[in-house]
């Protein structure tokens, strides 16, 4: 599936979640986009 845009739920700082295997979306779209989305 292509798609531009993603919607995602975030912390104060706006930050992802940095708890390996953590259940979380955030987790999971950090971890199949890869550490570009992070720079």
């Amino acid at each position: 599936m292509k798609c531009d845009a993603i919607v995602n739920a975030c912390n104060s700082q706006m930050l992802g979640c940095f708890s390996p295997m953590h259940a979380c979306i955030d987790n999971f779209i950090h971890t199949y986009a890869g550490m570009e989305l992070r720079l």
